[in-house]
């Protein structure tokens, strides 16, 4: 009866082993599929939100109108190879953001221009720095839910997708 006993404890020990080694291979295809859903989003992405980062980087220093409509058009082309419908939904959280920065930037590019060209209108530059104030909290939080100081060869670490709960939902 001992044999029996022992024998057994040593089969459940076999089989507490297999199951916690695909515990662990669980885990780890976990982490690669957000280790690679990171870089994945990185390269659909990463050019377009830093092209929008750098018109947030003029504002900060001063630019001219032209300045601004040139570099609003230049992220627009890069908006334009973004295959908007493939993105993971925390990639589309990033890329909305900056889609929106984007958007307030070239509205208030068109409005300055508008204003220089009509003899009745005065610039509002007040408004328009509220507006790139806003704009630029978005493509800053864009920017940090994409580079973040996230290390995606660190396999504690989680991607920082802007709008994401603990649990992974928007």
């Amino acid at each position: 009866m001992f044999v029996i006993g022992a024998a057994g404890v040593g089969i459940w020990r076999g089989v507490e082993a297999i199951i916690d080694y695909r515990q662990e291979a669980a885990a780890a295809a976990e982490v690669k599929a957000k280790q690679d859903a990171w870089r994945t989003c990185q390269k659909e992405i990463g050019d377009f939100v830093d092209a929008v980062y750098a018109i947030d980087s003029q504002l900060d220093v001063g630019v001219t109108n032209a300045e601004l409509r040139e570099a609003a058009g230049d992220a627009a082309v890069v908006r334009g190879t973004v295959q908007v419908y493939d993105l993971a939904d925390g990639c589309q959280t990033i890329y909305n953001l900056a889609s929106g920065a984007l958007a307030v930037y070239a509205s208030t590019a068109q409005e300055w221009n508008d204003c220089i060209t009509d003899w009745y209108c005065t610039v509002n530059t007040d408004d328009y720095q509220l507006q790139w104030a806003d704009a630029s909290s978005d493509i800053n939080a864009a920017r940090s839910g994409l580079t973040g100081g996230y290390d995606p060869d660190d396999p504690d670490a989680e991607p920082a997708f802007p709008g994401r709960t603990e649990t992974g939902s928007a």
